[in-house]
C-alpha cells in the first residue's frame, strides 16, 4: 500500500469538507477499498474514515418506502428491513459474518461493481440514491 493520511471527522459536515480535498477517499467498511489499496490499484492522499458517523447509519420505513443510510452494514440491513424481505435476504447472504458486519450498502453502491448485489437490487426496485448534493434514480446513477 501507499502512504496516506487518515482523517476521522466527528460529523457529517466535517466529513464532507474533508472529502472535498483533492486526493481524498471515503473509508467506511473498507471491504472493497482496503484490498484495492493493498493491490496498489488506488492511491488516495487522504482516507476519510466515515464508518463511525451516526448520521450515515440506520434504516427507516415510512409509507412503504425503505430508506437506508450509506454507512449501514449489510448485517443491519438483513436484520431490520422487514417490509422488503428480498432485500433483507440479499443482505443476509453477502459474504460471511465478518463481511456483513463491516461492509456497507453505500460502499457497495459507490463501488458500482456490476457483479455486486446492491446495484442490481437498486435497479430492480427503481430505487433512488441521495448524495449530499442531489437525489438521482438508480438507473441514472449506474448509467455508463
Amino acid at each position: 500500500m501507499y502512504d496516506f493520511a487518515l482523517q476521522r471527522p466527528q460529523s457529517l459536515n466535517e466529513a464532507i469538507e474533508a472529502l472535498s480535498a483533492e486526493g481524498a477517499q471515503a473509508l467506511a467498511g473498507g471491504q472493497t477499498l482496503i484490498p484495492t489499496l493493498k493491490n496498489r490499484l488506488a492511491s488516495p492522499d487522504v482516507l476519510v474514515s466515515i464508518g463511525g458517523l451516526s448520521e450515515l447509519q440506520g434504516v427507516s420505513e415510512t409509507d412503504g418506502t425503505v430508506s437506508i443510510k450509506a454507512g449501514t452494514t449489510h448485517g443491519v440491513v438483513a436484520a431490520t428491513v422487514e417490509s422488503y424481505p428480498a432485500l433483507a435476504s440479499l443482505a443476509g447472504n453477502i459474504g460471511d459474518p465478518a463481511v456483513r458486519n463491516r461492509g456497507t450498502i453505500g460502499g457497495s453502491l459507490a463501488n458500482n461493481d456490476p457483479s455486486a448485489c446492491y446495484p442490481a437490487a437498486a435497479l430492480a426496485s427503481n430505487a433512488s440514491i441521495t448524495t449530499n448534493k442531489r437525489t438521482i434514480s438508480a438507473s441514472d446513477f449506474f448509467a455508463g
